[in-house]
């Protein structure tokens, strides 16, 4: 793994400073074509306009299967090994997947898989090998990457592409698999951790909720998720924290440790992690060590490189002081939410609202493909209306569609004229499960105004890009709430 610090003017990290403008100015995709041209019939439908038309891919997908065309049908591939590998050295992380799937066709198919990646990830290598054809990326902006591609394709060559469709969701799309033909799909990323409240965390997606917009109707993604078995991931984690460790946590799924040196390797046990939820890791130096500060070298064949990394204290309670509020709960109650989503949300907004002082007002407004006040008129926080307002929240049931931007335009548009000097704010909860981020993140741009717009994410897999963005636009804070147990932090 590369660290960083004194290494600003070397090759390696020109390179990845191109890289990453490329990403950022282009959406690029990620594409290599075999050199060798083959005698490959592609037998799948024209599609319109002659370019390709991508299925719409099921809930299942995200969580690790492939989705192949053959003969105008498309069925899913389910994958035969999933091993991701993440090493840890101070605040950075480098990622590495591999994946394997077989054409159990026939036929000679294009397959096209989806997979979700941590939101600030940097993708600095893939590879492919489609049976004995090893294919190595190479970075090209988008609409170049999909004309070699698709010429790739004609020609009856091997090829494979890796689009970013948003910063946290890919497609990789393979052509002229042969019949029972293996896919290997090796991706290495990387990132920075999250540093929050005296922890670390590290989150890796291992699937993603479908998102409104871009599949069929709800009904729909119901029936194929109920049709649908999680695949399991064989995930190891390498740590060299470089402070001395008070507590390391896994709030998802159970792993083992151990100590190999000064390294800390955590396990997932038997047959891997369920594929059903994020993998979340979080770790807390120890009381003593901080402020702490740690130091990292390497060798490597172009030299030797460095990173210091300084760690501040944890804020303490009594450092806190509040001021009145007023708040608007927007709960997020959209079919993607039902079952446990929707238990964790409600009980986190009942939490919420126990913790309100006296002085406090709040409402709170209902949303799925429309809206519902369920708290229309700003009501003081006593703990009269709280026990009321609570047992109403119990009552609320999931329904239709996600509509993210109207209930904000919904909200947004009820505010008052500025009455008192209150601090006003938003306590958006919801599992982000739309594809219009960018139309959201306008009308956070252009209505809050003074008021703060706080984000909380629920559920086992969130759209954690959107709700961070629209914190951080909102002049907000964002936290992520798992489950029920969760939501009392």
């Amino acid at each position: 793994m590369m660290i960083r610090s004194e290494f600003l003017n070397s090759g390696f990290h020109r390179s990845l400073d191109r890289l990453v403008w490329v990403w950022l100015l282009s959406v690029p995709a990620l594409i290599a074509v075999s050199l060798l041209s083959g005698s490959l019939s592609l037998n799948l439908p024209p599609a319109a306009g002659g370019g390709p038309v991508l299925p719409a891919l099921t809930p299942g997908a995200g969580g690790g299967e492939m989705v192949v065309r053959s003969g105008g049908v498309q069925r899913s591939v389910p994958i035969q090994s999933s091993e991701v590998e993440l090493r840890v050295t101070g605040m950075l992380v480098h990622g590495r997947t591999v994946q394997t799937f077989v054409n159990p066709t026939d036929q000679v198919i294009e397959a096209i898989y989806r997979f979700p990646l941590p939101e600030r990830a940097t993708i600095h290598a893939m590879e492919m090998t489609i049976g004995e054809r090893r294919i190595v990326s190479v970075v090209r902006e988008k609409q170049e990457a999909e004309q070699i591609y698709r010429t790739a394709r004609a020609e009856g060559r091997k090829a494979a592409k890796v689009d970013q469709d948003k910063p946290n969701l890919f497609t990789t799309s393979a052509a002229n698999i042969n019949p029972g033909e293996m896919v290997v799909v090796v991706l290495e990323y990387l990132q920075e951790l999250e540093w929050e409240d005296g922890r670390f965390r590290l989150v890796y997606p291992l699937t993603f909720t479908p998102r409104y917009g871009e599949s069929g109707t709800l009904q729909e993604d119901r029936t194929a998720l109920a049709g649908w078995t999680a695949p399991f991931v064989n995930l190891t984690v390498r740590m060299v924290a470089g402070l001395p460790l008070e507590q390391v946590e896994s709030r998802s799924h159970t792993v083992t440790s151990r100590w190999e040196g000064d390294s800390l390797v955590l396990e997932s046990p038997g047959d891997g992690l369920a594929a059903t939820r994020d993998f979340i890791l979080e770790w807390a130096p120890s009381a003593g060590a901080l402020p702490g500060m740690a130091s990292f070298v390497e060798s490597r064949e172009d030299g030797r490189y460095a990173m210091l990394m300084v760690v501040p204290p944890a804020p303490r309670e009594d450092e806190l002081v509040g001021m009145p509020t007023e708040t608007l709960f927007i709960l997020d109650i959209s079919g993607s939410m039902e079952g446990p989503s929707l238990a964790a949300a409600k009980r986190s907004l009942n939490t919420f609202l126990q913790r309100l002082d006296p002085g406090d007002r709040f409402r709170i407004l209902l949303f799925d493909d429309s809206t519902h006040w369920l708290v229309s008129d700003p009501v003081y926080a006593d703990p009269v209306t709280v026990e009321q307002v609570s047992r109403q929240v119990e009552q609320v049931e999931t329904r239709g569609g996600t509509d993210i931007e109207g209930a904000l335009a919904e909200g947004l548009a009820a505010w008052p004229a500025r009455e008192d000097t209150s601090h006003r704010r938003i306590v958006f909860l919801t599992d982000g499960a739309v594809s219009n981020e960018d139309q959201v993140f306008r009308r956070v741009t252009s209505g809050l105004g003074d008021v703060r717009l706080h984000v909380l994410g629920i559920g086992a897999a969130p759209n954690r890009y959107l709700m961070k963005k629209m914190a951080a636009f909102g002049r907000g804070v964002c936290s992520f709430i798992p489950d029920s147990s969760d939501a009392e932090q």
